[in-house]
């Protein structure tokens, strides 16, 4: 089982130390986060750092953040891109534009793209993680209803797109979702034919999430621009730091990885557990490690590198840490 870290794409994180660390502790690859507003500011310390990976035989993924805002996007992040093209931004069912771009638009599509190939390029990365690709929803209100989604629309069923959220409608978004992930893979593609395309499954998505256009597990793994899935894994809110069992952990772990496993071993794929980590003992990070290998998951992507080394605890627990990764390491 491989073991990764994710950290932000920043001149404090993008240095030698860090890297230093990253292999100190057994890590076999890096999953760097890409912010649209700061690509281009950051991109020589991003180019040396991925060449500094590529050195000592870590892994590097990108995974980036906003771009449109179809990607999962931290808050206060305006893309740049909806700035100059605001008519590329998705319309609600109301037919209120959203302060996201849709993803149908051509030319949201060919900078998109474009963007990508540029972030591959810079980092020499050996994939990308696209973090919870979506379309609006909220409360019942739902998106896109702009022209190119309407001329989808009615290219598929002969008829105009209904107001209603009917089955056709989440059908049409769907593909559409599926559509943009192929487009993004053919992008990294053209500069790294081995890249891979990771998707970042919103929570709850291993079972059904009717709304936001990545509904099914099994439509993700069918489509030829995807080579593995990654779901977030996180106590939920009814557990406190007091009342944490162990078996707990255990049973979401395998509540949100099983229902895809099988699936995508059987199409080649893998699926990966995107954990958020701390070196609190609560948070039994390391039971949970011991336990996805057992469970025979391909990968775990720790998503907190800062809660995680700069916890006062995590000293105490470095060698732990370091035995588990070593562990998961040999049973490759």
């Amino acid at each position: 089982m491989r073991v990764g870290v994710c950290i932000p794409g920043d001149r404090e994180h993008a240095t030698a130390d860090t890297l230093a660390l990253i292999g100190d502790c057994g890590f076999s690859s890096v999953f760097i986060e890409c912010r649209e507003d700061t690509q281009d500011a950051v991109g020589l310390e991003l180019a040396e750092f991925g060449r500094q990976c590529r050195r000592a035989g870590v892994e590097c993924y990108a995974v980036p953040r906003g771009y449109g805002g179809v990607l999962a996007t931290p808050p206060g992040l305006r893309s740049s891109f909806l700035q100059l093209l605001p008519s590329a931004r998705q319309i609600d069912s109301r037919g209120r534009p959203i302060d996201r771009a849709c993803p149908n638009d051509p030319d949201f599509l060919d900078w998109f793209a474009a963007r990508m190939a540029d972030l591959a390029e810079l980092l020499a990365c050996d994939g990308f993680v696209w973090d919870e690709p979506s379309l609006f929803y909220s409360r019942g209100v739902w998106a896109c209803r702009c022209l190119h989604c309407q001329r989808v629309y009615e290219s598929e069923y002969d008829e105009e797109m209904p107001a209603e959220l009917t089955y056709r409608v989440l059908n049409v978004r769907q593909r559409s979702i599926i559509i943009f992930l192929l487009a993004a893979a053919a992008a990294i593609k053209r500069v790294n034919r081995h890249g891979r395309s990771l998707v970042l499954a919103a929570p709850g998505m291993a079972h059904e999430q009717l709304h936001i256009g990545t509904d099914y597990l099994t439509r993700l793994l069918d489509s030829s621009g995807v080579d593995g899935v990654a779901v977030r894994v996180d106590w939920p809110v009814p557990y406190t730091a007091a009342d944490r069992p162990r078996s707990a952990m255990e049973d979401i772990v395998a509540g949100m990885a099983r229902p895809g496993l099988m699936e995508a071993e059987a199409r080649g794929k893998e699926v990966y557990i995107w954990l958020r980590s701390t070196a609190r003992p609560q948070d039994r990070l390391i039971e949970t490690l011991q336990f996805a290998l057992r469970l025979g998951i391909p990968g775990v992507v720790l998503a907190d590198y800062d809660a995680l080394t700069k916890d006062p605890a995590f000293g105490s627990m470095r060698p732990r840490l370091l035995a588990t990764v070593a562990a998961a390491a040999s049973a490759e």
